[in-house]
């Protein structure tokens, strides 16, 4: 049975803060995180890279 899709009515800007990347060290998938309270007007908030792996 296929699933029925379910809109939250949710804008892109509300994804604003989460960022999949590929770490340049081991090459396995993993996730910028922002630093502080993320608006979707505001662009300077700092972001701060981690991997899981390393």
């Amino acid at each position: 049975m296929k699933k029925q899709f379910n809109n939250q009515n949710r804008m892109l800007e509300s994804f604003g803060d989460n960022f999949l990347v590929i770490c340049p060290n081991c090459s396995k998938q993993t996730k910028v995180l922002s630093l502080g309270e993320h608006q979707p007007s505001q662009i300077d908030v700092t972001k701060r890279f981690t991997c899981l792996y390393c």
